[in-house]
């Protein structure tokens, strides 16, 4: 999920993409609209309004990325304070707290390209759409972009061990024949285990 900001005719388009636990579509939202908001602020809407769109598709076991490092310490800070932005915040840790099978997490802006581009195509379309079958200006992505923490995805694995956690990355599978072959299972085994069938909403 991500969001685009105009500062010259206020408008801010948001727009998420929704894939299972292999990686494949399932549906996109985009929406534009006239309002002044801050781009924090702005990120904390588009979090809201995918929850109430994997809410309202009755989705089970959603984890929701965002590459907004600010907006994920609120939420899994249960931050609060007198702005705007936590208003927002607050509404949507309560929306969180009803579903015990939705999770968010954090990645990096290169992996968040579907939605990034979602939302630069959405001044093109009318101020909500949803899509039922990707648009063509997200099919390179889906096909070749590097997808950050997929889960449960049989594919090559590389992993690099931390002192606190495993970062691992799973590679579309046109790009394995330019990897050697080592790699350590256990990591990706470790993970796909815990997070096995989740949907992801991001990139």
């Amino acid at each position: 999920m991500d969001a685009t900001f105009h500062d010259h005719n206020h408008i801010t388009y948001f727009a998420c993409c929704v894939r299972d636990s292999r990686g494949q579509f399932i549906q996109a939202q985009t929406k534009w609209q006239r309002t002044n908001i801050t781009v924090l602020e702005g990120e904390a809407v588009v979090l809201l309004e995918t929850l109430h769109f994997a809410d309202s598709n009755r989705w089970d076991r959603v984890v929701f990325k965002s590459n907004s490092s600010t907006l994920v310490q609120a939420i899994s800070s249960l931050g609060h304070g007198d702005s705007e932005f936590y208003v927002i915040v607050s509404s949507t840790i309560y929306q969180l707290s009803l579903h015990s099978n939705f999770e968010m997490k954090l990645v990096r802006r290169q992996a968040n390209m579907v939605a990034h581009t979602l939302t630069r195509a959405a001044c093109s379309w009318t101020s909500h759409c949803i899509f039922y079958s990707y648009p063509s200006c997200i099919k390179h992505f889906l096909d070749f972009s590097l997808v950050i923490i997929v889960i449960s995805i049989p594919l090559y694995t590389l992993c690099h061990h931390t002192s606190k956690c495993y970062s691992i990355l799973f590679w579309p599978s046109p790009l394995l024949s330019s990897f050697p072959r080592e790699n350590n299972p256990t990591c990706g085994a470790k993970i796909r285990q815990s997070m096995w069938g989740f949907l992801e909403i991001s990139s």
